[in-house]
């Protein structure tokens, strides 16, 4: 049946992402696994994706990280999602992540950084 959604699948999407926190994070393995409060070897399987996490350590994960429980399915309707896009999902949702926790002026400054850098590179762009 086309369109559905296997076991590989999830571990693969998964394990990317998983490596992705962990190497962005710059700690062992072992650090990683304290931190998210997993044994070793359980992180260890999820990471080569032989296994999945169970939903509750999944959200757990999720908290330590501050992600929003969906990003680890985003990708997924791609079926091989590539490390590049994986990445700029990941920077997305931390700047969203550290953006919601600003106050209101400091929204409106670095919204103003943006838009002003968005043009500058669309005005580069256009000469080109």
């Amino acid at each position: 049946m086309d369109g559905v959604i296997t076991d590989g699948d999830l571990k693969l999407l998964i394990s990317r992402k998983l490596r992705l926190l962990r190497e962005k994070s710059k700690k062992t393995l072992e650090n990683t696994a304290e931190d998210l409060n997993l044994d070793y070897a359980q992180y260890c399987r999820m990471l080569k994706g032989n296994s999945l996490p169970h939903l509750v350590t999944l959200a757990n994960i999720s908290k330590f990280y501050n992600l929003d429980i969906n990003w680890w399915f985003k990708g997924l309707e791609e079926r091989a999602p590539d490390k590049a896009r994986i990445y700029e999902k990941a920077v997305e949702f931390e700047l969203a992540s550290s953006f919601k926790k600003l106050d209101m002026q400091t929204k409106e400054i670095i919204l103003g950084m943006i838009n002003n850098l968005t043009r500058k590179r669309k005005k580069y762009t256009r000469r080109k």
